[in-house]
């Protein structure tokens, strides 16, 4: 009785279903994967599990899926065009593309009404939803750059609602940092300083063994993004103004570099945190008054405060507490914490290439929970937390003092960058510095926390080679290591501006001796050219132990980055962090050399083998050739060092050179001017034991 009742049911469906003319739903596109919707007037815990108990698909009376449109149907779309309020534009479909991607097929409509047809389909219409016949059928999703027509590309709404939800228990979690680098981001720190090149490239080696260390006079590379490559020619996901409010042109031109062939499209624009009257009027700028709905105008804060930066998009679709929206990807890493705000719009600005809206973000209204190539959907509730950012800024006068703060919502793509446009903005919001070439020098002090993990920042540089990307690098190279998964907590930087540049070049290196007995001195003479000033000389003095054995050695003299880099290719061990712990320590180590003092080091051959952590000296040839042939561990030649640096007066961005020594027992009088220099305790009596790091 209950399998005739049960066909009889399944008989008068497809009956009814026949009747409208629509045919069996079964027989439509692939059915969508079963949707989860929240439970209204439920907590975050109830209605996660409503979400994850009430398995629900989708009404066949209110959405339309691909098989069942047909060339030359027409329908009508909503957007805002302008404030808060949604309009109405209609299309006409051109046809159905199928297999557009992996498993993806792609609506293709000509769009007309609210001037389209001058400005074009337009970044941050993506996922404005359309409709035929009062069904939604899709979301605006892609475009051509330079279009004559305001033809766009539907991602269905079969393909937007088949986007997986996270478990419960998953809920609103980031992903680790370390997933979200490709070997790209890599290769842009690699290529950025000495000593950052090689502990980048010993944490992430490409595959088919370890790089060696790279030595690029162009070592400042700006940070690069994974969200997308470059830009092709054809149908493409529309790019998502990124509105930057407060942010000076240093900032946009930034993160245009930053972002470059990316889905996100940085344009200047203001701020929504004014008081309420500010924006078209609007007495309140609660939530309620940006209500997220299909349609409405939706962002996605990155970094709120002092300065405002954010994508802008529209609603697709929404379930009671679940979003859908932009219809295509935002950084398509999966689970993700981002919060979601509502958005005003001021204007539209047509353009040639892509036309955009141009609007600010407001009113955070709760967080993203999954970002995949279809869309994005998120959740109404709380915002994730922020990380707190503090800098000062202090020029020349004690009166230009100003603190900036800044509310960042850590993400693996887009935190650096944040941090980033967050530096630039402070230094550049009273004065022309970055990128400025006059009489500045920057000073850094500052402190960036992991938990318990606390990390100094120190930076000091003039205003021609500044890079903020070098302060930050450190920062990276912890939110992205291959360790554990460290959550960035908060940043205080000090920002010292001087009027003045105090930059030096070193011109000449002069040594007085090339030969020198056990326990003398070596004297170099380094002339420093200051920048429209005069030159002077800096007296650099470092002792050979008395112990040396005769032979050849290795001098070098000059900045604090030529030391640096000598110090990589004679001691690459100390650069190949195995756990955390080390890579702080390593970390620090590179951070301890200061751009105000010129160095010399010392080097002596021990003969022998380094590993990361130890030494073995004094090795017969036979001995060292059958310890380099065991692949388990790396081994690296071993070398001894006797390190000094000197104050410089000058911030020295550049300079060195190399001299060969030759110590001898016995040297002729006539080669010294001085008498031998008394022990120094701060100097190790030999070169220390095999693998002692002088300065660690």
């Amino acid at each position: 009785m209950n399998y005739f009742c049960f066909f009889r049911r399944i008989s008068a469906g497809l009956v009814l279903l026949s009747a409208c003319g629509q045919g069996p739903v079964w027989a439509a596109a692939r059915p969508p994967r079963p949707m989860v919707a929240h439970g209204q007037g439920l907590g975050p815990r109830g209605a996660a599990a409503a979400m994850a108990a009430s398995m629900v698909n989708p009404d066949p009376r209110k959405y339309m899926f691909e098989n069942q449109i047909q060339p030359g149907m027409r329908g009508y779309g909503l957007t805002v065009m302008h404030g808060v309020a949604i309009q109405k534009f209609h299309f006409r479909v051109l046809d159905v593309v199928r297999n557009f991607g992996p498993d993806m097929n792609v609506i293709v409509v000509r769009c007309q009404g609210l001037g389209l047809r001058h400005s074009g389909v337009i970044e941050g219409m993506s996922g404005s939803p359309l409709y035929i016949d009062g069904r939604m059928i899709g979301a605006i999703a892609y475009g051509w750059n330079f279009s004559k027509n305001p033809i766009a590309g539907v991602q269905p709404i079969r393909q937007m609602l088949a986007i997986p939800l996270p478990k419960a228990g998953h809920r609103g979690r980031p992903p680790p940092a370390a997933a979200g680098l490709s070997w790209v981001e890599h290769s842009a720190l690699a290529h950025a300083w000495p000593g950052w090149s090689t502990l980048t490239q010993n944490l992430f080696p490409r595959p088919g063994g370890r790089l060696r260390p790279v030595h690029n006079a162009s070592f400042r590379q700006p940070f690069t993004s994974v969200a997308g490559g470059p830009k092709l020619f054809g149908l493409q996901p529309l790019s998502s103004p990124l509105e930057v409010g407060g942010g000076s042109p240093a900032v946009l031109r930034y993160l245009r570099d930053a972002l470059r062939g990316s889905d996100l499209n940085p344009v200047a624009a203001g701020a929504a945190g004014a008081p309420s009257g500010w924006l078209g009027g609007m007495k309140t700028l609660t939530p309620r008054a940006f209500r997220l709905e299909p349609g409405a105008a939706i962002g996605v804060p990155l970094l709120t405060g002092d300065m405002n930066v954010g994508a802008i998009g529209t609603v697709t679709n929404v379930v009671h507490h679940t979003i859908w929206a932009f219809g295509h990807r935002f950084f398509a890493e999966g689970p993700t914490a981002l919060p979601i705000s509502g958005a005003y719009i001021y204007t539209v600005v047509p353009s040639l290439s892509a036309s955009f809206k141009l609007g600010s973000t407001v009113a955070l209204q709760g967080r993203l929970i999954m970002d995949q190539e279809t869309g994005i959907v998120g959740t109404l509730g709380a915002a994730p937390p922020a990380v707190p950012i503090a800098i000062q800024v202090a020029y020349h006068h004690p009166a230009w003092r100003r603190d900036f703060h800044y509310r960042l919502y850590p993400n693996p793509h887009s935190t650096m960058m944040a941090l980033g446009a967050a530096l630039i903005g402070s230094l550049d919001s009273q004065r022309k510095v970055i990128g400025h070439h006059g009489n500045y020098t920057v000073q850094i002090h500052g402190m960036a926390a992991f938990g318990r993990i606390h990390l100094p920042i120190d930076e000091l540089a003039t205003t021609g080679f500044f890079q903020p990307n070098q302060v930050l690098l450190p920062v990276a190279l912890l939110l992205h290591n291959p360790f554990g998964n460290l959550r960035l907590s908060g940043v205080r930087l000090d920002v010292s501006l001087h009027r003045r540049s105090d930059a030096g070049l070193i011109t000449s290196i002069v040594l007085q001796h090339h030969i020198v007995a056990p326990g003398r001195r070596l004297t170099c003479r380094v002339a420093l050219k200051r920048y429209r000033g005069r030159t002077h000389l800096v007296t650099v003095s470092l002792q050979v132990p008395r112990n040396t054995p005769p032979g050849n050695y290795r001098l070098m003299v000059g900045s604090a980055d030529a030391a640096l880099l000598q110090e990589t290719w004679y001691f690459p061990q100390r650069f190949a962090p195995d756990n955390l712990s080390s890579l702080v320590r390593d970390i620090r180590h590179i951070l301890s050399y200061r751009q105000n003092r010129i160095y010399a080091r010392l080097i002596a051959n021990a003969h022998g083998v380094a590993t990361a952590n130890a030494g073995q000296p004094n090795l017969p040839a036979s001995r060292i050739d059958l310890l380099t042939r065991n692949p388990a561990q790396p081994l690296y030649p071993l070398f001894n060092s006797v390190l000094v640096s000197v104050p410089a007066g000058a911030v020295v961005e550049q300079g060195g050179q190399d001299f060969e020594i030759l110590v001898r027992h016995r040297i002729h009088q006539r080669f010294f001017a001085q008498p031998p220099a008394a022990h120094d305790p701060s100097i190790p009596a030999a070169f220390g034991a095999p693998g002692v790091r002088e300065r660690w």
